[in-house]
C-alpha cells in the first residue's frame, strides 16, 4: 500500500489499524499483522541531545508517524504499545535507553535500524556494542558517523561488522591484513618495504572493500555552498606557578616509580625496579596523567571545591598538599580568579575582548570538564558577557530552546558547552568563532565540536582556536590527534601522509615520541615539541 506523500499520511497508520480491528479476523484472533507488514518501520538510535532534533526534521521534511522512546518507563511503554499495534513509522530513542531496554527492542519488527553517531559502538567488548548486536539480522542496518576511525583501524571493523555482520572477516583477520600493515607503514621509521605494503593495503581497502559497505560524503560536495574555515593551534605558555607545580608532580616518588619501572634496581638484585624495591601503584598512571592535564589547564582543578564529593575532596586535598608542600595551598574560590594559576586565561580573555567589539560575533567554547565550565561561567558573568551553557545536567526539553536562543538572540555572545554532552549533533550555525579550551585524546570529539558551527547553513567564515598548554602533556595529546587524523586519511582515502612521528601504535619496541610512559611524564619547558615535529 503506497503512501500519499502529503498530510494524509499523518494518520494513515492509525486509520489502517482501526479498519483492521473492525474485521472479523481481529475479533476472532485479537492479533494484528506485524508493524512492518504494510509499510516499513524504522528505529533510530542517537545521542540524547539530538533525539528531538530528529523529530523536528521528520516534521519538516516528511509525513511520518513518529514516537519518542525516552522519558519515564510508563511513557516508553506507551510508545512501544503504539509501535506493536502498527501505529508508528519511526521510533526515536537514545543510546542509553536502547542499551538498557534492549530486551524490549531487539526482536521487534524493524525494517531498518539506524544508529546516529555509530562510532559509539567502536569497542567490540563494550556493553553498548554487545547490546546492539542482539538485534535480529532481518533488519537492514545503517550507521551514521563522521569519524568511523577515531583511535585505531580496528574501530572501523567493529562498526562495519555491526552494519553487515560476518561479511568482513574476523577481528584477527582485519588486524593481520589491514590494521597492522597500515600502522607500521605510517611510522617515520618504516622501511621502504613496509611503506610499500601499507600503500597497497590502503589502496585495496579504499577501492575494493569499503565501496561495498561504506558510503562517504565529505564537505567537499558542498564546499561551494560553505564559507571558509580556519583552524589555529595556540600554544599557551604555562605560568611560572604552573611550571613549578608541574615539575613537582613529575618529581614525586610515585611518578618516578612509573617512569623508571623497567630500569635495573639499584639494590644489586639485577631485577627491574618494578619487580623489586620500587613497585608502582596500579592506578598511579591514570591518576598522575590526569593530574598533569589539570595542572596544564588551571591549578584550581586540583583544589577541593564546594561541589566535590567526599571522595573527590579527599583526593584533591592530597593533590593540593603535593602541589603546595609548604601548606600555602590557596582556597578554590579565590584561586579561580588568579591569572597566575592559568596561562590560558590571558589568551582567552584577549580573544573574547577583541571579538566582543563586533556585536555580530558569536562564540562556542568547548571543554571536557564541568569544573572548567564552572570557572568559565564565573568569568563570563564577571565580565557581563551574555551566554548560555549546556552540559550533561541540561534537560532534554531545554536544549532546543537554548540552541534557538543562542542562534537568534543578539545579546547572547557565548555558548559554553561540555564537549561530550554537546559536541555532536547540534546545529549552532549562529556561531562564527569556536574555542576548544582543552584537547581530547580522541580527535573525533574536537572535530565534531568544531563542526557544530561549520556545517550546512553556515553563512559566515568560521575561525577555530585550539588552546594547548605549551610544553605540557597537552602537546602530546595534540600530537596523538595529528597521528590519528592521519590514520583517518589513510583509511578512508589511501592518501599519502607526511610521516611526522617515529612512534608505532601498540608496538612497545617502537614507541618513539608518541607512545609510552616516558612521553607522558615529560615537560618540554623551553621548546614546543609538537610544533617542531610537524614543521620538520
Amino acid at each position: 500500500m503506497k503512501k500519499h506523500g502529503d498530510i494524509r499520511d499523518l494518520n494513515r497508520r492509525r486509520e489502517h489499524v482501526s479498519k483492521l480491528q473492525d474485521l472479523p479476523s481481529w475479533k476472532k484472533s485479537r492479533q494484528l499483522p506485524a508493524p512492518n507488514a504494510t509499510w516499513p518501520t524504522c528505529l533510530i538510535i542517537g545521542p540524547s541531545s539530538v533525539v528531538h532534533n530528529w523529530e523536528r526534521e521528520f516534521q519538516t521534511w516528511g509525513y511520518f508517524e513518529v514516537g519518542i522512546y525516552t522519558g519515564t518507563p510508563s511513557e516508553r511503554e506507551e510508545v512501544l504499545d503504539d509501535f506493536k499495534m502498527g501505529r508508528l513509522d519511526v521510533v526515536l530513542t537514545s543510546f542509553d535507553v536502547a542499551r538498557r531496554d534492549i530486551a524490549l527492542l531487539d526482536d521487534l519488527a524493524w525494517s531498518l535500524i539506524i544508529v546516529d553517531e555509530v562510532h559509539r559502538v567502536k569497542n567490540p567488548r563494550a556493553k553498548i556494542t554487545e547490546a546492539y548486536n542482539q538485534f535480529l539480522p532481518e533488519a537492514i542496518r545503517f550507521g551514521l558517523t563522521g569519524t568511523a576511525i577515531q583511535n585505531a583501524y580496528t574501530e572501523l571493523w567493529t562498526i562495519l561488522n555491526w552494519c553487515v555482520p560476518g561479511r568482513i572477516g574476523t577481528m584477527n583477520q582485519w588486524k593481520g591484513y589491514i590494521a597492522n600493515p597500515l600502522v607500521i607503514g605510517q611510522s617515520a621509521g618504516a622501511t621502504q618495504e613496509e611503506r610499500a605494503k601499507a600503500a597497497v593495503v590502503a589502496a585495496t581497502l579504499k577501492e575494493k572493500l569499503l565501496p561495498k559497505y561504506f558510503k562517504r560524503r565529505t564537505k567537499d560536495l558542498i564546499k561551494h555552498q560553505l564559507p571558509k574555515k580556519t583552524d589555529e593551534v595556540i600554544f599557551c605558555p604555562l605560568t611560572p606557578k604552573q611550571v613549578e607545580v608541574y615539575k613537582r608532580i613529575l618529581g614525586l616518588d610515585e611518578v618516578q616509580r612509573l617512569t623508571r619501572k623497567d630500569e635495573i634496581c639499584d639494590c644489586g638484585s639485577q631485577k627491574q625496579r618494578k619487580s623489586c624495591c620500587h613497585p608502582y601503584g596500579k592506578g598511579d598512571l591514570f591518576k598522575y596523567m590526569t593530574t598533569l592535564i589539570k595542572v596544564s589547564n588551571h591549578l584550581a582543578l586540583i583544589l577541593p571545591s564546594p561541589k566535590d564529593s567526599p571522595e573527590q575532596t579527599a583526593r584533591n586535598r592530597e593533590l593540593s598538599a603535593m602541589a603546595f608542600p609548604d601548606g600555602n595551598a590557596p582556597k578554590y574560590g579565590p584561586a579561580i580568579l588568579q591569572p597566575q594559576f592559568c596561562g590560558k586565561w590571558v589568551v582567552l580573555e584577549g580573544l573574547l575582548s577583541e571579538w566582543s567589539r563586533d556585536r555580530t560575533n558569536k562564540v562556542l567554547i568547548f571543554t571536557k570538564t564541568t569544573k572548567l565550565l564552572d570557572m568559565l561561567d564565573f568569568h563570563l558573568s564577571s565580565q557581563s558577557h551574555g551566554f548560555v551553557r549546556l552540559d550533561g545536567s541540561t534537560k532534554q526539553s531545554d536544549r532546543m530552546p537554548m540552541i534557538d536562543k543562542f542562534n537568534q538572540d543578539p545579546t547572547i555572545f557565548v555558548f559554553l558547552i561540555s564537549t561530550l554532552a554537546g559536541g555532536t549533533g547540534l546545529n549552532l550555525t549562529g556561531a562564527n568563532k569556536v574555542v576548544v579550551f582543552d584537547p581530547n585524546w580522541n580527535p573525533a570529539h574536537d572535530l565534531q565540536a568544531m563542526d557544530r558551527a561549520y556545517r550546512f547553513g553556515q553563512t559566515r567564515d568560521v575561525a577555530v582556536y585550539r588552546l594547548l598548554g605549551a610544553g605540557s602533556i597537552e602537546e602530546l595529546i595534540y600530537a596523538r590527534q595529528v597521528y590519528k587524523q592521519q590514520q583517518m586519511k589513510i583509511g578512508y582515502e589511501a592518501s599519502v601522509q607526511t610521516r611526522y612521528f617515529k612512534g608505532v601504535q601498540n608496538d612497545k619496541s617502537r614507541q618513539g615520541e608518541l607512545f609510552g610512559i616516558q612521553n607522558i611524564f615529560k615537560l618540554h619547558e623551553n621548546t614546543l615539541a609538537t610544533k617542531m615535529a610537524v614543521r620538520s
